[in-house]
């Protein structure tokens, strides 16, 4: 069972809960609580939704900069470097 569906399965517990009791104060702090469950579902999901965005943007960004040669301090293990690339890093060092 993940987080939400847990929030929910609490969330329709509480809403039962409340439509069972008899006492008016604990039927609202029944009702409150149901609330409180299901906007934790909320959140938890936009939550996961952002995660999905963040890691794609992530992974399109890593894929880029392999095209454009850059690998953000090392080089992968297997790659081969070109003679063109490394020839334009040694005329742009310092003498």
């Amino acid at each position: 069972m993940t987080g939400i569906e847990g929030y929910r399965a609490r969330a329709a517990s509480d809403r039962a809960a409340a439509e069972q009791a008899t006492l008016p104060h604990r039927r609202a702090q029944l009702e409150a609580s149901a609330e409180r469950w299901e906007e934790m579902v909320r959140e938890a999901a936009e939550t996961a939704s952002r995660a999905v965005i963040n890691n794609a943007a992530a992974a399109e960004a890593r894929v880029g900069r392999e095209r454009q040669g850059i690998f953000m301090g090392r080089r992968p293990q297997g790659d081969v470097v070109s003679v063109e690339a490394d020839a334009d890093l040694v005329r742009l060092a310092p003498a």
